[in-house]
């Protein structure tokens, strides 16, 4: 049932109609062709998106400083655990010995 195809021995089609580039349009009237004035005042549309947008960023940026913060911390803790780790395994190395000692005398 269905198709009996070899994929692996099969060639690739080329690009469609979609993936050909398309060439630069043409404005006959001046009326639709598109404002490249950069220094315009935005508007009341894109000030409301503009402070979202730095919103969105702010709360980023705190996130972010507060995951540094956590991971940074945790480092310090996994240091601090090693290092009392193998303290603690040389206490208990020395104290058994010695209670050992004491008990034969």
């Amino acid at each position: 049932m269905g198709r009996k195809v070899d994929y692996k021995t099969k060639e690739k089609k080329g690009p469609g109609k979609k993936a050909k580039k398309q060439q630069e349009p043409v404005f006959l009237s001046k009326e639709f062709q598109p404002d490249l004035r950069k220094g315009r005042a935005l508007s009341s549309n894109q000030k409301r998106r503009l402070k979202k947008r730095e919103e969105k960023r702010a709360i980023f940026e705190k996130k972010k400083e507060v995951k540094k913060a956590k991971k940074k911390i945790e480092e310090e803790d996994d240091e601090d655990m090693e290092e009392h780790s193998g303290e603690s395994d040389q206490e208990e190395m020395d104290g058994g010995e010695d209670e050992e000692s004491d008990q034969e005398v």
